[in-house]
């Protein structure tokens, strides 16, 4: 079997404004059910990260999952890794998406002003 090489990351993407999803790497074997992936995730919160945190951060606890999407809060930084599930091979690099939600909070604010005005 394979080990997962370590400069190819999995893609993380936005599915709502509270569920990210990852895909397994290209170069991994397919099909996913005869190869799977254990994933590693973490959590940063913006405000613990004043100084700016990465991947690396020793802020946050580490999630297991064999899952590839996760539910978020706003504003967090998510990262995620992969190793194989059959074998104890290296994980991969963590990979870092930034959730931040500011569009949606003025979304809501901009409604919020225009039902007071209807209603005066």
């Amino acid at each position: 079997m394979l080990s997962l090489p370590l400069s190819n990351n999995v893609s993380i993407k936005k599915v709502n404004s509270s569920t990210i999803e990852w895909s397994y790497p290209v170069s991994w074997n397919r099909p996913i059910s005869y190869f799977p992936l254990s994933f590693q995730v973490k959590e940063i919160e913006g405000r613990k990260c004043k100084n700016g945190c990465t991947c690396d951060s020793p802020y946050t606890e580490v999630h297991t999952t064999e899952s590839s999407q996760w539910s978020v809060k706003a504003k967090v930084t998510v990262c995620v890794r992969a190793q194989d599930a059959l074998c104890d091979s290296p994980w991969s690099d963590w990979t870092e998406y930034r959730l931040n939600n500011k569009g949606n909070k003025r979304g809501r604010r901009e409604k919020q002003k225009k039902k007071k005005n209807v209603s005066q």
